[in-house]
């Protein structure tokens, strides 16, 4: 019994890092905590030569990255229980992150004008 626990453990964990690691590098984001640099961030120019654009941009898409990492546990969950959505993991990420980059590029030239 006691590799099964293990086993089920690893899976839990393997299945839940990409959406984890997304809600906690957006948190940071959110609460504006991340000052202009260029290492973590929506590292563009127009953020980078303007804080208030910088604080704008990344609180923008920290909520966009902490929706996009709440949708995909649900995903995995669902996926868990009714063993549907198998094999689709990787699109959907993709698929929520293209959408979420696509917004920000949209709010950035709304916020400049």
């Amino acid at each position: 019994m006691k590799g099964l626990f293990m086993q089920i453990e690893q899976d839990l964990i393997s299945k839940f890092w990409i959406p984890f690691l997304f809600i906690l590098l957006s948190i940071p984001l959110i609460l504006k905590k991340i000052k202009p640099n260029r290492v973590y961030g929506v590292r563009l120019k127009a953020t980078l030569s303007d804080e208030s654009i910088w604080y704008r941009a990344n609180r923008y898409f920290g909520w966009h990255i902490f929706i996009v990492g709440t949708l995909l546990v649900c995903y995995r969950l669902i996926e868990a229980k009714y063993g549907i959505l198998q094999n689709n993991f990787m699109g959907a990420v993709s698929i929520l992150v293209i959408i979420s980059i696509f917004s920000l590029f949209i709010y950035l030239y709304k916020i400049k004008e």
